[in-house]
C-alpha cells in the first residue's frame, strides 16, 4: 500500500518502479438522470472539502472535481496497479455516496471509471465540447478552468493535473481554432442572433423589442444582451411580469396596446407571447407596413418564436422586413447541427493526436529517474576510469606537459563518452518505450545498470 508520503513535492512518486497514471470517475447526462445528478452535484462552497476528503484516500496523491448541470466527474492521479485502481474506484464511489446521502453500492450501476490514456481522451474531449449534450457548446470549458483552478488554489494538484488540465485546454482552444466544430449555432435564440448580426452588423447600436415575458424570451434576451445590445423594451400584457424580466436587463416596460406607438423606432421584434389576438396577430402585415413607413428606408428584423405564430406571415412581402419563425430557427439549428457532427472527425484526430503526445510525456516520468541515475552513475565511472588512466599514462610516459595532459585527457572523455552514448541507446530506448507499465522491465533495467553503492 502506497501513502501520501510516498509522493514528492513535484508530484512524482519517490519509488522509481511505482508508475502513476489518471484516474477519471464520474456520471454524466448519457447515462443518468438529472435527479441523481442533482444530488452529487457539489457548491462551490463545499468543493475544497469534498477533495479533501478524497485525497484522505491513501493512493491518491492529487485531484480536481468537476461539477457542472450535466457531469460531475473526480479526476486523480494512482499508482497504475490493478488492485489500487480496484480500491481507488470504490473510495470514489464511497465519498460521492456519503456526500449525497446515498446507500452503499447505490451509484454502482451509475459511475463510470477510466483510467490511463482512455481518462486522458475523456478528458480532452470534455474540454473540446465532443462529449457535451449540444456538440460543441463552449461552456464547458470555462467551466472546467475554473474547477481547475480552485483545485490548484487549495494545493490538490501537482504535476501531473498541472500539466493534463493545461494541456486539455490547449486541446479545446485548438479544436475551436482549427474546426468549424462551434462556429454555428444550436439553438434558436442563438441562431436568432446571428441572423441578426448578419443583417445588422455590429448589434452594440441595436434598438430589440421583446412581445412576451416567458422563459424563451428572457433567453433571447441574454443572448442578445451578450453581443452588446442596449437598448430593449418589453411589450406584454402583464406589467408585474415585465418588469421583473427587464430589471435584469435595464429594459423598458411598456403595455401591450402601446405595441403599435413604439413600433417604428425599433429595429429587433422578438414575438415570444402566448397572447391569442382576434385577428390572429399580435403584429399583421398593416401594422408593420406603417411601421417600416416611418423609418426611412431602415431594414426591421422579426424574430418569431411564438407558438401560435405572433406575427402575420406576409410581412416577409415586405421591403426591408426580415422575418423568421420558429420553423425557419429550428431547420437552421439543425443544419448546423449537421455541419458541427462532419467535424467531430477532424477534431477526433487533434484529441488523438495529444493524448499520445501525454502518454509519451506520462510515461517517461517513470523511467526518467532511473534513466538519470544511471547516466549519473555512468559519468562518476567516467571520471574515474579518465583519471585512473591519465595516471597511469604519466607514469608510464614519463609525464606530459599541461596542454599534453588536456588534449589528451578531452580526447579520453570524447571517446568514453560516445561509447557509454552508443551502448545505453538501446536499452534506455526500450526502457522508454515499455518501462511505464512493464514493472518487471524497469526492475530488471535497475539491477542490470545500478549494483553498486552510487545507486
Amino acid at each position: 500500500m502506497y501513502s501520501s508520503k510516498d509522493v514528492n513535492s513535484d508530484g512524482a512518486s519517490e519509488f522509481c518502479d511505482t508508475a502513476m497514471t489518471v484516474l477519471l470517475s464520474g456520471l454524466s447526462y448519457r447515462k443518468t438522470g438529472i435527479a441523481t445528478r442533482e444530488r452529487l452535484a457539489v457548491e462551490v462552497e463545499n468543493e475544497q472539502e469534498l477533495l479533501g476528503e478524497f485525497l484522505k484516500c491513501p493512493f491518491f496523491s492529487e485531484a480536481v472535481l468537476v461539477s457542472t448541470c450535466n457531469r460531475v466527474e473526480l479526476v486523480t492521479v494512482v499508482p497504475a496497479f490493478g488492485s489500487v485502481l480496484e480500491d481507488a474506484r470504490r473510495h470514489i464511489e464511497g465519498v460521492f455516496e456519503s456526500n449525497a446521502g446515498l446507500g452503499k453500492n447505490a451509484l454502482r450501476e451509475e459511475f463510470y471509471h477510466l483510467d490511463g490514456m482512455s481518462a486522458v481522451r475523456h478528458l480532452f474531449r470534455v474540454a473540446s465540447g465532443l462529449d457535451s449534450l449540444v456538440l460543441g457548446e463552449p461552456q464547458i470549458l470555462g467551466q472546467l478552468k475554473k474547477a481547475f483552478c480552485r483545485a490548484l488554489d487549495g494545493g490538490f494538484t501537482s504535476v501531473i493535473l498541472n500539466r493534463l488540465f493545461q494541456k486539455a485546454f490547449g486541446v479545446g482552444k485548438a479544436i475551436r481554432t482549427h474546426t468549424n466544430i462551434g462556429r454555428k449555432a444550436v439553438s434558436v435564440c442563438y441562431a436568432a442572433r446571428e441572423l441578426a448580426r448578419h443583417i445588422f452588423g455590429d448589434l452594440v447600436n441595436a434598438r430589440v423589442m421583446l412581445i412576451g415575458t416567458g422563459d424563451v424570451g428572457a433567453l433571447s434576451l441574454r443572448h442578445f444582451s451578450s453581443a452588446g445590445v442596449k437598448s430593449i423594451c418589453i411589450a406584454s400584457s402583464s406589467l408585474e411580469r415585465a418588469v421583473e424580466v427587464g430589471r435584469n436587463f435595464d429594459a423598458i416596460v411598456l403595455p401591450l396596446h402601446k405595441l403599435e406607438e413604439f413600433l417604428p423606432q425599433v429595429d429587433i421584434i422578438i414575438g415570444a407571447s402566448s397572447v391569442s389576438m382576434s385577428n390572429g396577430s399580435i403584429i399583421d402585415r398593416l401594422m408593420a407596413s406603417e411601421a417600416l413607413a416611418q423609418r426611412c428606408g431602415e431594414s426591421q428584423f422579426y424574430i418569431d418564436l411564438g407558438v401560435p405564430r405572433n406575427f402575420a406571415s406576409g410581412i416577409a412581402e415586405l421591403p426591408d422586413a426580415y422575418l423568421y419563425n420558429i420553423d425557419d430557427l429550428e431547420y437552421i439549428v439543425r443544419q448546423n447541427i449537421d455541419e458541427r457532427e462532419l467535424e467531430t472527425d477532424r477534431a477526433e484526430l487533434i484529441v488523438a493526436e495529444e493524448v499520445e503526445k501525454f502518454s509519451v510525456w506520462l510515461a517517461r516520468r517513470s523511467v526518467d529517474p532511473v534513466i538519470r541515475d544511471v547516466v549519473r552513475w555512468c559519468s562518476d565511472l567516467q571520471e574515474r576510469e579518465i583519471a585512473k588512466t591519465m595516471r597511469r599514462l604519466q607514469r608510464d610516459c614519463e609525464g606530459f606537459s599541461e596542454s599534453e595532459h588536456r588534449e589528451l585527457r578531452s580526447a579520453l572523455g570524447r571517446l568514453c563518452s560516445a561509447l557509454i552514448a552508443k551502448t545505453l541507446h538501446r536499452p534506455v530506448s526500450v526502457l522508454k518505450e515499455r518501462g511505464n507499465h512493464n514493472r518487471p522491465l524497469l526492475l530488471a533495467f535497475k539491477e542490470l545498470f545500478l549494483q553498486d553503492d552510487s545507486a
